[in-house]
């Protein structure tokens, strides 16, 4: 039998990627999933291989660089091509939206930790607190979620928007992120310093003394704000 490489390596993923979801109230589904990294790759025969072994589920890495190579300009061959296949083997999917890792070429603006380089290495990150990328994310995310939602197949999707340097790369958070929090803050507490520090149990003088948390431990009161 003439099996991909590929096909062994995220086979290997069964033994750790089994999740109960609830599909309703009173049944519950369980999934046997595997991610599949390019899509470029697979065939046909690789769904009904994965079927065979007891997989349920894919979940598909997804690109937004390869879907929508120019502004508006959206190619979805590719992936319908594989969901076809999917359906037809028997398989539900789950698709995977990465904001950062081949990003379009149109995409200019990246991501900066604290030490002024882009985030992401040779696949940076567009920033997160810039509106503009970030609207055409949505719409990037909306146009191609909205070609399966009448697909039985379909179990959803996980969104990934952009790299938060301070998880991914440590070093803290890049100026404009900070600058971007502070002001936040400015304006939910309406330029009150001693309003926030009663709430936060804190003692700054002033919002230029605030740094973005890095983990929930540090102050878990400061933390709710900074995932608002």
């Amino acid at each position: 039998m003439n099996t991909k490489p590929l096909l062994w390596i995220i086979l290997l993923l069964l033994v750790i990627s089994s999740i109960t979801v609830v599909a309703h109230p009173e049944s519950q589904q369980k999934i046997w999933s595997v991610q599949i990294w390019n899509i470029s790759q697979m065939s046909e025969s690789d769904y009904f291989l994965l079927a065979s072994y007891g997989v349920n589920t894919v979940e598909l890495q997804l690109y937004w660089g390869f879907i929508e190579p120019s502004p508006g300009n959206f190619t979805f061959s590719l992936l319908l091509q594989n969901i076809n296949w999917i359906d037809e083997a028997g398989l539900n999917y789950i698709l995977i939206f990465w904001y950062g890792p081949f990003d379009p070429y149109w995409i200019t603006t990246y991501e900066l930790g604290a030490n002024g380089l882009p985030i992401g290495g040779s696949t940076p990150s567009p920033p997160w607190w810039n509106l503009t990328d970030m609207n055409c994310y949505i719409v990037y995310v909306n146009r191609t979620i909205s070609l399966f939602l009448n697909d039985s197949h379909f179990l959803g999707a996980y969104v990934n928007y952009g790299w938060l340097d301070a998880f991914w790369y440590g070093g803290g958070y890049s100026k404009p992120d900070v600058e971007m929090f502070r002001n936040y803050l400015k304006s939910v507490f309406n330029n009150n310093i001693t309003k926030l520090n009663e709430i936060w149990g804190t003692n700054y003088t002033n919002f230029s003394q605030i740094y973005p948390p890095t983990s929930y431990s540090q102050n878990p009161t400061a933390w709710f704000y900074f995932e608002e």
